[in-house]
């Protein structure tokens, strides 16, 4: 903007303010000619308010309104049982029941398992046991430990069946002796088998 617009702007300005200026003096002429009107007396009013307001702080003072919640809580208090009865149910909702069922039988199969687990390492600890006793009587029975391991050897059918006849045929022979008199012999070739 160029210093003549700006002094154009002014000048508006100026103009303006005194059209205005000479507005409100015309207005305060004619205002002269009338007859003022005193403001109304509110005093009666306020005075009013102002008892009725002193009343009310006389009368809710924190002590007296705390006197009077103090008589309120002991007369409650005084009303109300020592022992008041009371009954728990418990109910499974819709969401706690998925929970509790699945935890049950995830504690159901933890106890199967360990309880299975217990049996098993028993059981393990048994035939290390039998296991030992077994070693101990090889090394101190070698023909007899040799006699049972070749007895219990998987054997193809041919071979059990010429087994089979041999054991009768020793049974026999065993049976005869027996009805001769010669108990020991039966003895000896049990172990021999």
């Amino acid at each position: 903007m160029n210093t003549q617009e700006i002094q154009e702007q002014l000048r508006d300005n100026q103009e303006v303010l005194m059209s205005h200026a000479e507005r409100i003096g015309s207005l305060e002429k004619k205002g002269t000619g009338m007859r003022p009107v005193p403001p109304p007396d509110y005093s009666r009013d306020f005075a009013e308010i102002k008892q009725s307001l002193e009343e009310l702080v006389k009368a809710a003072t924190p002590a007296k309104q705390a006197e009077e919640l103090t008589s309120i809580v002991n007369s409650l208090l005084a009303k109300m049982p020592e022992k008041i009865k009371t009954v728990i149910e418990y109910r499974l909702t819709g969401a706690s029941k998925p929970v509790l069922l699945s935890g049950a039988c995830a504690l159901l199969v933890l106890i199967g398992s360990v309880s299975l687990n217990i049996s098993l390492w028993r059981e393990n600890g048994r035939l290390e046991t039998g296991d030992t006793k077994l070693n101990l009587l090889r090394q101190k029975y070698p023909a007899i430990s040799e006699w049972a391991d070749s007895a219990y050897v998987h054997l193809d059918d041919s071979l059990w069946k010429k087994r089979d006849v041999d054991d009768d045929n020793q049974r026999s022979q065993v049976q005869q002796k027996e009805r001769r008199g010669q108990p020991g012999r039966r003895r000896k070739s049990l172990l021999g088998r």
